[in-house]
């Protein structure tokens, strides 16, 4: 099994489906027992650099077959470099149940879930091991033992900590100590056996681990925590088997030591916030403490008394020391106390960074897909297509595909920049891999040096995108957005040595007419060019790149899909304004023509105008300065109002119930999500007879079409509608996004023959 049969990201937070779907697809995990006995297990040991304990680890694990099992063992690698693949691969010639895989994402969670994809058919037990642990006589066994018996869906054990250096024995002490972990049931001794929330990862039904999704691979840390919460949801029991536990060796350094309780505390900040009720008291206290320690130590100087806080901390430090020192009748033990501060700091920081520095909506039941979103066939095999979008310019449309890219049997990759602060997860993360303008994309940097600095980004970007792709050899490279045309055809050019290339051309008129930059203007039809095969939106744009000469063969027509608000709209209509409210919704660019809207609204009849309201809302992309001047000199401000910022799902929600008509007085556009999301409502629809809207309004029933540029037919339009109260009668359903899905696939098909040919 090789990495370009495995490498895909199909496991994420999927919100494009419908409860009832999801009801279908994600059953209650109680539901989904298997037989007593299983007859197929496979365990997973990730490992990163573990050289010293994996042989050990490995032996120790086939050292004692299973009973009326079969066991498979797959050590999923994330790019060692001191020996640890070498040694598994001399294994392999010893134990013919060994496999070995690459990892190319690194975390735990992902080469897990990487490897039940790849060998998890027929499996009915998955069960997990750490590399850095020492696993007791007949581990496995006994878990499948502990599952039979108690009936569990998942089955967990206790972690006790031991050590070789001085500061590893330290660290265990103090880990196994209540000071160290805050009274963890699984990390405490003497712990019974007994059905709990959470515990060291030991075994899965491997049906129930599917139906939940599998770990989140956005979670670096702490994706163990946050899968057992999405299991308990989905109704799965998680016992405890007190008598099977696993010795593990903490870091051997200070500094690693504090690295990892940071990311510990920033996980579980994720966590508490994806799943608020998981958060116990004894985790909050630890951010608590260091916050009152620091702002006692700051206000120290205002009175002494202050300090008895931080006195009192470093005395139970101190006597932590103590205590283990005495205990194991060793000095390793005055460390104790030192480790047990820097967990403390390191966690309590990781939490606080967390909160303030990550976004985590909160996770409901209807965003888990299962680990397979398409069961995959001889008759229809599974493609994998790594999309690229570098500035997430249409990350709503990118969400709805990925979804029905998932429904036709394809497993996307998207690579992308990094989430804005106030933006929405479009992607959903597990499928997102952030390589370009990871440090470029900051609002504060000046204008001409944000440029720059995001022109260099980009092309470190590409740089990764075909380093990835060569590494994980996707069936198709598919370009969303040509950013920089030049130098996206020159990664192209290298790209179509080893994989096919299609490219989706949102806009046949370069930027719609809008003046681009001369970087950007330069060689805008060469990717094109270069591509195996191009997706439009319109017949009409279809029509304009054959009279440039492109082959008509190589242009698949693809719609766009439905669009419809996340919020939805409330069911009794609260208006605020009595008046006929026009809406022009969107970025605000030149092509769509403000200034042609400005112009109609003072051709109507004042008597008119005073029924009416606009209401032009969405991101400036262009100066406003001279359509502000002209609302002012022809005094239309009390009529038309601009909201000339990004809307809230809330904002925009409330606009859209307000909104009666809305108008796209358009110059040029082949498609536009705004218009799809307008068509989910009644509202009436007024566009100019360019691009989707000539080929998909019907005209007189769910709006009226105009002559770009038409200030005086605009004008009219507007008078008739006020008047009138028109309101959409409706029209033909728009295609779906898993017919979408399977369009694309057909299209990506298509490529590979054209590769295979070019070959």
């Amino acid at each position: 099994m090789t990495l370009s049969d495995l490498t895909s990201l199909d496991f994420g937070l999927d919100r494009s489906s419908t409860p009832v779907e999801l009801e279908r697809r994600v059953p209650r995990i109680g539901s989904l027992r298997p037989p007593a006995s299983p007859a197929r297990v496979l365990v997973v040991i990730p490992t990163l650099n573990e050289a010293p304990r994996i042989a050990e680890v490995i032996r120790s694990l086939v050292a004692n077959p299973l009973r009326e099992a079969e066991l498979r063992i797959v050590v999923v690698d994330g790019g060692s470099t001191d020996g640890t693949v070498s040694l598994v691969e001399g294994l392999r010639a010893q134990y013919p149940e060994l496999e070995l895989l690459d990892n190319p994402r690194r975390l735990q969670g992902a080469g897990i879930n990487l490897a039940a994809r790849a060998f998890g058919d027929g499996v009915d037990v998955l069960v997990r091991c750490d590399a850095h642990a020492a696993y007791p006589p007949n581990f496995c066994q006994r878990l499948l033992d502990s599952m039979a018996t108690h009936g569990a869906d998942a089955v967990v054990v206790p972690l006790v900590s031991r050590g070789e250096s001085a500061l590893q024995r330290a660290v265990a002490w103090v880990s196994n100590t209540r000071i160290g972990t805050g009274g963890a049931a699984h990390r405490q001794g003497g712990t019974q056996s007994a059905f709990v929330d959470h515990g060291h990862h030991a075994a899965f039904r491997m049906q129930g681990f599917r139906a939940v999704g599998g770990y989140d691979e956005s979670f670096s840390h702490n994706e163990d925590a946050e899968l057992d919460c999405r299991q308990r949801a989905l109704g799965a029991r998680i016992f405890l088997d007190a008598d099977n536990a696993v010795g593990y060796y903490p870091r051997a350094s200070w500094r690693a030591l504090a690295r990892q309780y940071f990311k510990y505390g920033e996980g579980r900040s994720r966590t508490s916030r994806r799943h608020p009720t998981s958060l116990r008291a004894r985790q909050l206290a630890v951010p608590a403490n260091l916050l009152l320690v620091s702002f006692a130590v700051a206000l120290s100087p205002m009175h002494p008394a202050w300090l008895l806080w931080p006195a009192f901390y470093a005395a139970a430090l101190a006597a932590t020391s103590l205590y283990c020192g005495v205990r194991h009748r060793s000095l390793s033990g005055l460390f104790a106390g030192p480790a047990a501060g820097v967990m403390h700091v390191a966690w309590g920081s990781g939490f606080v960074y967390g909160l303030l520095r990550r976004r985590q909506p909160t996770w409901e039941r209807e965003s888990t897909v299962p680990l397979w979103p398409a069961p995959e066939t001889d008759d229809v095999p599974r493609l994998r297509a790594l999309l690229v979008d570098p500035s997430l310019f249409t990350a709503p449309y990118d969400g709805a595909l990925n979804g029905g890219l998932l429904a036709a049997g394809v497993r996307p990759s998207w690579a992308v920049r990094p989430v804005r602060p106030k933006d929405r997860q479009e992607i959903p993360a597990a499928y997102a891999d952030e390589i370009f303008y990871r440090k470029s994309d900051r609002r504060d940097l000046p204008g001409k040096l944000r440029k720059i600095a995001k022109g260099f980004s980009h092309v470190l970007g590409l740089v990764e995108l075909v380093r990835r792709t060569f590494a994980t050899k996707p069936d198709v490279v598919h370009f969303q957005w040509l950013v920089v045309p030049l130098l996206d055809a020159l990664a192209i050019l290298v790209l179509r040595r080893r994989v096919p290339v299609v490219v989706t051309v949102h806009d046949t008129v370069a930027f719609n007419g809008d003046k681009p930059s001369r970087l950007q203007a330069l060689g805008s039809d060469w990717p094109l060019r270069l591509a195996d095969r191009l997706i439009v939106l319109t017949r009409s744009g279809r029509e304009r790149l054959v009279a440039r000469g492109f082959d008509p063969a190589r242009v698949a027509v693809i719609p766009h899909g439905p669009m419809p608000l996340r919020t939805g709209l409330r069911a009794v209509r609260a208006r605020r304004d009595p008046r006929f409210t026009f809406v022009m919704f969107g970025e605000i660019k030149p092509y769509k023509g403000l200034d042609v809207l400005v112009e109609a609204l003072q051709l109507v009849p004042e008597e008119v105008r005073a029924q009416a309201r606009i209401v032009v809302a969405g991101r400036p992309m262009m100066d406003l300065a001279p359509i502000e001047a002209r609302i002012a000199e022809l005094g239309l401000g009390s009529t038309l109002e601009l909201r000339p910022h990004r809307l809230s799902d809330a904002e925009m929600a409330e606009l859209f119930d307000e909104a009666d008509s809305f108008v796209f007085p358009y110059r040029q556009v082949d498609a536009s999500g705004v218009y799809y999301q307008a068509k989910s409502t009644s509202a009436w629809l007024i566009a100019s007879r360019v691009g989707i809207f000539a080929e998909d309004l019907e005209d007189g029933v769910q709006g009226t079409l105009l002559p770009p540029g038409d200030a005086s037919a605009l004008a009219a339009a507007m008078v008739l509608a006020v008047t009138f109260r028109y309101r959409s009668l409706g029209g033909a359903r728009d295609t779906s996004w898993d017919s979408i899905g399977a369009l694309t696939r057909d299209t990506y098909a298509e490529a590979i023959r054209d590769a295979e040919r070019r070959a």
